[in-house]
């Protein structure tokens, strides 16, 4: 039972790092585009959400997504713009690291998500989003995970072998 936990453990490790790096990537990409032009914004919401052009379609969550980019402000905007790729990059850059599992990532990943989720509940106390605690509960999950990969790392305990992607054959079919 203890290796299966284990495995179960690292896989949830490995799946948490890497929705960590995807996350990392989509926010870069959004503040480079918060950068830019909020008509660019706009439309790139709308091919994205709703695969059409904002004259074409009638999905209302994409109508929402681009009303609320056309309504930032330029300090927002600009602000939204560096954290998001900060905070992205910083992401990618960790999920990277924590993945070829190098010791020095696993403290510093757990010091900045933690400063992420402090981050996320301060801005609760002011939009008490339900999404953003949602956001920040994911975030201690994954530091969780990162924690007990860095205690078994450190005590020489090796990770687990990859589950291979091949079918395994039958004996004898």
């Amino acid at each position: 039972m203890p290796a299966f936990n284990a495995n179960l453990t690292r896989r949830l490790f490995d799946a948490g790092v890497i929705i960590k790096g995807i996350d990392g990537v989509i926010q870069t990409l959004a503040g480079a585009l918060l950068l830019f032009d909020a008509g660019a914004i706009q439309t790139w919401i709308w091919v994205w959400i709703s695969h059409r052009r904002p004259e074409q379609a009638g999905d209302l969550l994409a109508r929402m997504l681009a009303k609320m980019a056309a309504l930032l402000s330029t300090d927002t905007k600009t602000f939204a713009a560096y954290y998001l790729l900060g905070h992205g990059a910083v992401k990618v850059f960790l999920a990277v690291y924590l993945l070829r599992e190098r010791m020095w990532a696993f403290p510093v990943s757990i010091g900045m998500f933690s400063l992420f989720v402090a981050y996320q509940l301060h801005r609760f106390t002011f939009t008490h989003s339900i999404s953003l605690l949602g956001l920040a509960l994911l975030d201690v999950v994954v530091i969780g995970l990162i924690w007990r990969e860095w205690r078994l790392r450190a005590q020489g305990v090796p990770p687990p072998a990859p589950i291979s992607l091949r079918r395994r054959s039958r004996a004898g079919a």
